[in-house]
C-alpha cells in the first residue's frame, strides 16, 4: 500500500498560477470579478492547502469553481438588496424627504411586525428577505428540508 504524497510546497501551488488565473476567467466575462475570484482561491488555498501533492490541477478547479459560486451568489444577495431597497423599482436619489421619511417609516413597520412573529416564522421570514438568503439556504441554515423553509415563509407571510 503506497501512502499519500505529502502536502505541497507553496512553490508548488505557485507553479499552477497562470492556470488558476486563466481558470478563472473563462468561469465569467468581467475581468474584475474574475480577479476577485482568484484572490479567493488563493487565499482559501493558503488557508486550507490540500492534504497531498496528488492531482493539483484537479484541486484547484475545485477551489476556483467554489470561489466562483461565492462569488456569485454574493452578487445575487446584493442585487436582491439593492432592489429591495429601490421599492417598486424606484431609485432613492428620485425620492422626495417626505416620501424617504414615509418609506423609512413602512420599513420600521415591516421590521417590527417580522420581529413580532413566533417562531420559527420570524426568523425564516428574517432570512429570507433581510439577509436576501435562497430557502434552500435557509433550511440548511435552520438544519430544516427545503419543503419545511418553504412552509414557514409561507405562514410567515
Amino acid at each position: 500500500m503506497t501512502s499519500p504524497s505529502p502536502t505541497p510546497s507553496l512553490d508548488a501551488l505557485l507553479s499552477h498560477s497562470a492556470w488558476v488565473r486563466s481558470l478563472a476567467r473563462s468561469l465569467v466575462s468581467d475581468s474584475a470579478t474574475a480577479d476577485d475570484i482568484e484572490q479567493q482561491a488563493w487565499v482559501t488555498a493558503l488557508e486550507n492547502p490540500p492534504s497531498h501533492s496528488g492531482n493539483l490541477r484537479a484541486w484547484w478547479t475545485s477551489v476556483v469553481r467554489s470561489a466562483a459560486g461565492s462569488k456569485w451568489r454574493e452578487q445575487k444577495r446584493r442585487r436582491e438588496v439593492d432592489g429591495d431597497h429601490a421599492f417598486m423599482g424606484e431609485s432613492t436619489q428620485d425620492l422626495s424627504p417626505r416620501e424617504l421619511a414615509e418609506r423609512h417609516e413602512t420599513f420600521r413597520r415591516l421590521a417590527s411586525s417580522v420581529a413580532n412573529l413566533p417562531e420559527p416564522y420570524g426568523s425564516t421570514i428574517y432570512l429570507r428577505y433581510f439577509e436576501g438568503m435562497s430557502v434552500r439556504e435557509v433550511a440548511n441554515k435552520q438544519c430544516v428540508p427545503v419543503d419545511t423553509a418553504q412552509t414557514h415563509i409561507n405562514r410567515g407571510l
